[in-house]
């Protein structure tokens, strides 16, 4: 989850930022990211095009950004082997096989690609199961993972350990209702928000999270600094009307807006009740970057 909220007079702070030049909301500087001379350059686009092509799931996400001179990959996937509709005595056993799952996927994509050490400081890693209920998220320093796969569940043990846990399911999930004729699937919304997007934007996705507090869409796509105030509400009106039809209906959007190098400009929510009226006034701005 995000850190806690505040509410802003979004467009105006954005454009004070652009045009005025003398704000000092945040003061950050970008690290630079880690180079070998004696290496090719590695190009963080077509990174996450080649780890994508390695995930063996059939719904997944990998995105990048950086905020705070860190360098974070982002991985989301629908995790097959856990059970939506576990009973209580299973949810600790699916917990585990989440951070099992979670540590084996970063240890493979940081081991058969590169440039992921030498690009990104650390992962982000979420796993949901096939009804999307959130049962782990948790992010690790690309140097503490493992050279090989971890040969038992000591080392798995060792390794989970090493994870800054933001998230772990501790409830048995509640049952998913059959679905509205007039409703549709994460799926079919999830399409139809991308082809708002152009293809060959590579740092552009969306996720979804059903947690205790309900369901989250996560958003990021992006853009640069002085095109926010005109293309921002363009992008969220677009979100929220591809997911007017799903079920069950959202609880809150968490939209995160990158430049093209992933760093990131802005981070902010939007409760749905207020989407749905789009009452942009109520916007929480979370963060937002000074060039």
């Amino acid at each position: 989850m995000l850190p806690s909220l505040r509410k802003a007079p979004i467009f105006a702070v954005i454009a004070m930022l652009v045009f005025s030049g003398c704000a000092n909301v945040l003061q950050l500087t970008p690290a630079p990211l880690p180079t070998n001379t004696e290496l090719p350059p590695c190009d963080a686009d077509q990174t996450i095009r080649n780890l994508k092509s390695k995930i063996p799931y059939s719904e997944s996400v990998v995105l990048y950004n950086k905020m705070y001179r860190t360098s974070l990959l982002v991985l989301w996937f629908v995790d097959p082997e856990i059970n939506p509709t576990s009973q209580e005595s299973e949810v600790t056993k699916n917990a585990k096989l989440a951070i099992r799952d979670a540590i084996l996927q970063s240890q493979r994509l940081n081991a058969e690609d590169g440039c992921v050490s030498r690009l990104f400081d650390e992962i982000y890693v979420i796993i949901v199961d096939k009804n999307y209920n959130g049962w782990f998220s948790g992010q690790i320093r690309i140097a503490d993972l493992p050279a090989t796969v971890p040969a038992d569940e000591k080392q798995l043990d060792e390794i989970a350990k090493a994870y800054r846990t933001t998230y772990l399911r501790e409830e048995v999930a509640a049952n998913l209702d059959p679905l509205p004729g007039n409703s549709c699937t994460w799926v079919d919304a999830k399409q139809n928000i991308q082809n708002h997007f152009s293809s060959e934007r590579e740092n552009v996705d969306f996720y979804l999270i059903v947690d205790e507090s309900g369901v989250q869409v996560w958003t990021q796509w992006d853009s640069e600094l002085d095109l926010l105030q005109s293309n921002l509400p363009t992008s969220l009106l677009n979100i929220t009307a591809e997911i007017d039809c799903l079920f069950p209906q959202p609880y809150i959007i968490f939209f995160q807006v990158v430049d093209k190098t992933g760093q990131t400009l802005i981070i902010g929510s939007w409760y749905w009740s207020d989407a749905k009226k789009q009452d942009m006034s109520q916007i929480d701005l979370d963060y937002l970057y000074e060039k």
